[in-house]
């Protein structure tokens, strides 16, 4: 005859079963839902991240660029020399008129400023200023600080999808394109920025931020 201790081991035993593989594949199914539902939050939010994270890089970019652009056309036409007047011409030296190809037009501005005040316009880029669009870089025409006399387009901002000038007189009216650079008074500026994927894909430009803003001249 058996133990009643035994018996009763024996009977405890058999009670406890594990789970049924219905309900492991249950268990699995319930626990597969629930991740993918937190791997689409997850990719949902990485991807609003992004965007906005792009917004803000094409925000700075475009108020940068505008910054350039704003601090030197408000300062065009500074200084009155007995041999010039300091205004939206270019042909004060051939490597700004004619190498650098610089001119006053709708997607390009090139201009002077006697920025030292000495009555003469100097061979340098504080003086010798211009600004294009080109493969959606904004460019300044500079010279190499290190090498005399050695200018090229350098770029200041990229991703620029357009760049737009109009120029206006003193009576607010738009000039023609050229415009007459004695009779310019204030520009008006609009560029276009968008996003690397947007800029190089077909892609819908969804996210593209538009700036514009009028210049005075203060000095013409």
């Amino acid at each position: 005859m058996m133990p009643k201790r035994s018996k009763k081991t024996i009977a405890e035993s058999t009670q406890k079963n594990g789970f049924t593989l219905v309900e492991l594949m249950v268990t699995m199914v319930v626990a597969a839902i629930l991740l993918a539902g937190i791997y689409a939050a997850y990719q949902a939010q990485l991807r609003t991240h992004v965007t906005q994270q792009a917004v803000v890089d094409i925000q700075q970019n475009l108020r940068g660029a505008m910054y350039f652009m704003q601090r030197s056309i408000r300062m065009a036409g500074f200084g009155d020399g007995a041999g010039f007047v300091a205004d939206f011409a270019t042909d004060y030296d051939d490597d700004f008129g004619e190498t650098s190809g610089a001119i006053t037009g709708a997607n390009s501005i090139a201009f002077t400023i006697d920025n030292d005040d000495d009555g003469v316009i100097d061979i340098n880029d504080s003086e010798l200023i211009a600004y294009r669009l080109n493969n959606n870089n904004l460019e300044v025409w500079r010279e190499d600080p290190d090498t005399a006399g050695d200018w090229n387009w350098e770029p200041i901002a990229q991703n620029i999808a357009s760049l737009n000038f109009v120029y206006l007189d003193s009576d607010n009216s738009a000039l023609g394109n050229p415009p007459t650079p004695a009779d310019i008074r204030s520009v008006q500026i609009t560029i276009e920025a968008r996003t690397v994927d947007e800029m190089y894909t077909r892609a819908v430009a969804k996210n593209a931020q538009r700036l514009t803003v009028q210049v005075r001249c203060r000095n013409l």
